[in-house]
């Protein structure tokens, strides 16, 4: 009789280990899921670039290219954004309130698989201190930006 409590026991405590493990599993598999930024922009608010950061876009009007503060408050001077899709087309304008749209005057498209790069001159002054607006043909669309 002895015997068969302790096994009994020996599986409950089993279960409760396997129960623990599955949740803490369910909770990293979230944590992994989740977007690396929640409002799909870069940076992420209230904060500043000065480097590379992942957005995903969609179908919908989003910021891709927030502006905050910059380093010397300047602006940034050199902006990149590679569209990583093997299929989505993008587009891209300035401005808090513009709305970008594919193939048309006033954004700019970026076709899947390349870079569009905008640079202000050395010595020229100023910067880019307008957020940049984006849209793809489809949704989740990986891109990548840089600021600088």
């Amino acid at each position: 009789m002895k015997m068969r409590e302790i096994l009994r026991q020996r599986r409950c405590e089993w279960a409760l280990i396997c129960r623990l493990w599955s949740l803490a599993l369910i909770a990293a598999l979230a944590l992994l899921a989740a977007p690396a930024y929640a409002e799909h922009s870069c940076p992420p608010s209230g904060t500043s670039i000065d480097g590379v950061c992942p957005v995903t876009v969609g179908t919908s009007v989003l910021a891709v290219l927030n502006v905050y503060p910059t380093p010397g408050g300047s602006g940034y001077r050199q902006i990149a954004v590679d569209n990583e899709s093997t299929s989505a087309n993008c587009a891209v304008c300035f401005g808090a309130s513009c709305t970008p749209a594919l193939n048309t005057a006033g954004s700019f498209t970026i076709p899947a698989g390349m870079t569009r790069t905008w640079s202000i001159p050395f010595g020229s002054g100023g910067g880019y201190n307008d957020p940049m607006r984006g849209i793809c043909s489809a949704a989740s669309t990986p891109l990548t930006v840089q600021a600088q």
